[in-house]
Parts: C-alpha cells; structure tokens; sequence
C-alpha cells in the first residue's frame, strides 16, 4: 500500500510535505522547492501550488529544504492554529476549484473532536 499524500504542521511551527505529496505535487526527491499555501476556512483546507503555475497575487512563496519541510509561523500566527498544533491534511483533489495547478488538502479530524 503506497504512503499517504498529507502535508502537516508539527508543534515547532513547520510544514512538513509527505513523499507522496511531493510526487503528486511534481517535486522531485531532495530537490528544494517552493510553494504557494492557502486556507479555505469554510473547509478547512490548504490550496496548495507551484508559483511558477498558480498566480497568487501578494502570496509569498514558502521555501522548502531537502527535508521537505518549511517555516510556517507566521502562517500558523494569521490562521490563530497555534492551540490546534500539531495538525495534518490529507490530499484530496487536483485542480481545486477549477484551478488548474491548485491542489487541495483537507484537515484531519483527532478522534477527540475537532482540531482547527
């Protein structure tokens, strides 16, 4: 059975995107990358994208390391997720929204309820 496609955010304020995430996304192994990362409230969801591909005006790009994963503060900070942390989103569609680029993640509920 193949790994899960999921991006999480961890309690030290990174994403972290999933080998398998990384492949549906179109990012090679140990290659650096960046990303455009949005939230859909209503959902809670991450819209997730490649800034060559997807035009996000005012959007800067989080940059990612060979680990795959990103500094996300202040990204946490203007969502208020910092007493949800750590979260998980689980890839659930391509070209969200009719976005050709746009990839979408969904939160993962904790068994206790919900966490964002």
């Amino acid at each position: 059975m193949p790994r899960e496609a999921f991006i999480t955010i961890d309690n030290e304020y990174r994403f972290y995107v999933s080998t398998t995430a990384r492949r549906i996304l179109g990012v090679h192994e140990d290659d650096k990358f960046q990303l455009v990362i949005g939230y859909d409230s209503d959902y809670k969801r991450l819209i997730v994208g490649d800034p060559k591909r997807v035009k996000a005006d005012g959007v800067k790009p989080f940059k990612f390391g060979r680990r795959a994963n990103s500094r996300a503060k202040p990204f946490v900070d203007r969502l208020n997720l910092t007493d949800s942390l750590p979260v998980r989103y689980e890839f659930i569609a391509v070209d969200y929204a009719g976005v050709i680029g746009a990839y979408a993640f969904e939160l993962v509920e904790a068994e206790g309820g919900p966490k964002a």
